[in-house]
């Protein structure tokens, strides 16, 4: 595909530059002829998506945070809280859920890391954190139903306030 204005240039028979020399002639005679134009982009190309700078840092303190609702899960329901996470995950909306459906969850029940990267790039998540925020409010929500309402609102200012290593924040 040939930019529009590359081609139109050519078209107009202005001088060859860099970006109308690589247009083989064959293809401006053909375009000349056809009764109808060739297929060209409207613009640029889409620019290659670039993550947000700090996603390794929101990672980390996400993982922090699952961490702790994780040991909360296996305390209150045990051997199912693999379960549990995924079922918490399929609760999001599908854009959000994406972003979990190939990454690994680890015993001690963070996410992988790149797995969690590698979904952020594919899908072109801009912001991943509302996405991790979303998942953690789901896992609270669904566990108030087994640790009652002041243990849920205890667990939720511990993960709040959990850094990147999992100590508070002070």
């Amino acid at each position: 595909i040939i930019p529009r204005d590359v081609v139109q240039a050519s078209l107009a028979g202005e001088p060859p530059t860099e970006a109308t020399q690589a247009i083989p002639r064959e293809v401006v005679d053909q375009a000349l002829a056809a009764e109808s134009p060739i297929p060209v982009q409207d613009g640029p190309a889409d620019p290659e998506f670039e993550p947000p700078r700090e996603l390794d840092s929101m990672i980390a303190r996400f993982n922090a945070m699952q961490r702790l609702i994780y040991r909360t899960v296996r305390a209150e329901v045990g051997a199912g809280a693999v379960n549990f996470i995924r079922t918490c995950c399929l609760q999001l909306v599908t854009d959000q859920s994406d972003v979990f459906q190939q990454a690994g969850l680890l015993s001690d029940g963070s996410w992988d890391a790149e797995d969690l990267r590698q979904a952020v790039l594919e899908h072109r998540v801009s912001d991943p954190w509302s996405d991790y925020q979303r998942l953690i409010a789901i896992e609270i929500d669904v566990l108030r139903e087994h640790i009652g309402e002041s243990r849920a609102l205890e667990l939720q200012r511990q993960v709040e306030k959990a850094d990147a290593s999992g100590a508070p924040i002070a």
